[in-house]
């Protein structure tokens, strides 16, 4: 069984000095043409996650420029201050580094711009640790 615990906004993490990097919001079909640092709910690209977010950027109209496929946020972030491209995240990430030299993060607009935290657990276990974890739920 399962519960969604939390819908994440999507933030664009950029350089300080991207031209992006002023803009109050951001839409996913104007990151075509950027070089992506692409942030992996698996960190092989090749899952259920990753299928969901590369079909938006078909929905967007474009395949991106993925550079990399990584769910080390630390690289990606140290990668992104080098400016060596931008990433799409999880708007948690943004909200841990407010004192990050060369960082800015923006939103990005839309429905699905959106990372679901679940919580997953087989239905027929007795434990009764998990009956209490899922009563807090």
């Amino acid at each position: 069984d399962y519960r969604l615990i939390e819908r994440v906004p999507l933030v664009v993490a950029l350089h300080g000095s991207h031209p992006f990097a002023q803009r109050k919001a951001l839409r996913r079909e104007e990151l075509k043409g950027e070089t992506l640092l692409y942030m992996s709910p698996s960190g092989t690209g090749y899952s259920t996650g990753d299928d969901y977010f590369l079909e938006l950027y078909r929905k967007a109209g474009y395949q991106p420029n993925i550079l990399l496929r990584s769910n080390d946020i630390e690289s990606i972030l140290m990668m992104v201050a080098a400016e060596v491209g931008i990433s799409v995240l999880p708007g948690y990430c943004a909200n841990r580094m407010d004192s990050a030299e060369n960082l800015v993060f923006v939103p990005l607009l839309g429905e699905e711009e959106t990372e679901e935290i679940l919580a997953f657990w087989h239905r027929d276990d007795p434990s009764q640790p998990l009956a209490h974890f899922v009563a807090q739920l």
